[in-house]
């Protein structure tokens, strides 16, 4: 019986599901510990979850805001995992119904 096992929080971890059937993970290695402890916050599949804040249309600031961490790091994150805005979403500042 084949069964995935769970990387570490402390790794990058993409998933991957082409189509049906299982999600095969991809684990990109560890993270550097300041960078572990903040994809901790968001979960069990943090690039998702970081992914999915960002579909949403928050900025990197609101996110940073949103899971009491820090800017920078939050900033980090995004670039390590190539998470992309939409293109309508590209300037990094809060809303103006928002601020």
């Amino acid at each position: 019986m084949n069964t995935l096992s769970t990387p570490p929080l402390n790794s990058a971890t993409t998933f991957l599901n082409p189509g049906p059937g299982p999600v095969t993970r991809v684990s990109l290695g560890p993270l550097p510990h300041r960078l572990a402890a903040a994809a901790s916050a968001l979960g069990p599949i943090p690039r998702a979850s970081l992914s999915a804040l960002v579909d949403l249309g928050l900025s990197t600031q609101e996110i940073a805001d949103y899971l009491c961490l820090d800017h920078g790091i939050v900033a980090e994150l995004l670039a390590l995992w190539c998470v992309a805005r939409p293109p309508s979403l590209r300037v990094d500042h809060p809303a103006p119904h928002l601020a």
